[in-house]
């Protein structure tokens, strides 16, 4: 009999998410590296929160891989891919100053993820891998599946069936209008990181040739697609339409863009909740650091196996759906259904966004430490013990929930849990 060793289950709050599996500890490796695309006027640093979260649970990070052109294409190469399990990309005019990531074009753009896509297969010796894109980012990713990558007139790139699933967040594969109002004149100093007249910034106004092009394409079949939308904030310059503020819910969906029809195709909408100043305006810029964004691309990108049928966990909440400005009381029942005792049973929770607690007195019993405060994304650890056969051991955690949102929220208590017992934990929702 393998020994048994430590049980860790990690739980993640969610407010508005509309089911639960989950982000935590012991996460199961995708089934092919993960290259996540960043998007206009952003670089790879975009992505630091959420490969921060996977490197701490076990995800290797294989870098920020950026293709260098050289002076003939036999010349050019790709940097900073190492061996790992995801990556987050570079475009070349990443650093660019003063602004940075609007000098390329949808073409150029899906050249660069063909070249990083290669060098990522040759790093890790796989076939495969799995793109997500942020925003223009996930234009990025369509060029190159589409067959569009085109550097100039020496270099362009075929696809070459070498992408298992491609997830865009917030696209706009019918561009923003916010494109459209920036090539309006403004005073000096409006959105002075973005660039009015970039060749990215005209492709991605609402109904420009490189949209009309790149939307002519055809996606290519034994791809799992996936466009999670989120949804929630007016956008600006679009009245009557709600998304992110910046990009329509409408043109986040990549079936409203491009023939789906016999695709595997997920649309995953989602209510985002302002969590700063300029979130009543936009919440698009922070999607990629948002809790319920990660639980979606975990569900997508890491398959859960499944709890030991023995271990249990159970999560109520009262009141649900709570109202920004009350208290939800959280109680975690976790139990042991089999006839053996398990040791070294532990409890993890990080703090999302929407809440904030009393680490000192707001859970009973209290976590291993506490500071006083639980702010977003601050990690809670219960140590429990042996868990006897047939037993439980419950714990309850009160938060005060905020947001924007004035409507009642359904909050989700998201969690994962391992037995390792194996190299490989598992994990449930």
């Amino acid at each position: 009999m393998k020994p048994i060793r430590k049980i860790t289950i990690a739980v993640v709050w969610a407010v508005g998410a509309t089911a639960g599996i989950c982000t935590g500890a012991n996460l199961p490796p995708p089934p092919y590296p993960v290259i996540f695309i960043h998007g206009l006027a952003a670089d790879a640093h975009l992505w630091d929160d959420l490969a921060g979260f996977l490197t701490q649970h076990g995800w290797q990070f294989g870098g920020s891989p950026e293709f260098m052109r050289q002076n003939t294409p036999a010349d050019d190469w790709v940097d900073g891919a190492g061996r790992g399990v995801f990556y987050t990309l570079n475009m070349s005019d990443s650093g660019s100053v003063p602004w940075k990531s609007q000098n390329l074009s949808f073409t150029q753009q899906g050249y660069e993820v063909g070249m990083v896509v290669q060098a990522v297969k040759k790093a890790t010796g796989t076939s495969k891998v799995i793109l997500v894109g942020h925003s223009m980012g996930g234009l990025a990713a369509r060029a190159y599946l589409q067959g569009q990558g085109r550097w100039d007139g020496l270099r362009s790139m075929a696809y070459s069936n070498d992408v298992a699933s491609a997830i865009t967040i917030g696209a706009p594969h019918q561009g923003s209008p916010l494109a459209n109002i920036l090539v309006v004149p403004f005073p000096t100093g409006w959105l002075s990181w973005l660039n009015p007249i970039s060749v990215a910034i005209e492709a991605l106004e609402t109904g420009s040739p490189a949209l009309a092009a790149l939307n002519s394409g055809t996606l290519p079949p034994g791809v799992n697609y996936v466009s999670i939308i989120a949804d929630g904030v007016p956008i600006i310059g679009l009245p009557g339409q709600t998304g992110d503020g910046i990009v329509s819910g409408q043109s986040q969906d990549l079936a409203n863009a491009v023939s789906v029809a016999g695709l595997r195709y997920l649309a995953v909408p989602l209510q985002i909740y302002p969590q700063y100043f300029w979130s009543p305006l936009e919440t698009h810029s922070y999607e990629p650091s948002d809790y319920q964004v990660w639980d979606q691309l975990i569900r997508q990108i890491s398959t859960p196996a499944g709890l030991p049928s023995d271990l249990l966990l159970r999560v109520t909440a009262s009141p649900n759906p709570v109202r920004p400005g009350e208290r939800v009381q959280l109680v975690y029942t976790i139990s042991n259904q089999g006839s053996n005792d398990l040791p070294g049973a532990e409890l993890r929770m990080i703090t999302p966004s929407y809440t904030e607690w009393a680490d000192g007195s707001d859970a009973v019993p209290l976590p291993d430490w506490w500071s006083n405060l639980a702010s977003p994304g601050d990690e809670r650890i219960w140590t429990l013990g042996t868990l006897p056969a047939g037993q439980s051991r419950n714990i309850l955690v009160s938060a005060g929930v905020w947001s924007g949102s004035s409507a009642p929220t359904n909050l989700t208590t998201l969690y994962t849990a391992a037995l390792a017992t194996s190299s490989r934990g598992d994990s449930s929702s």
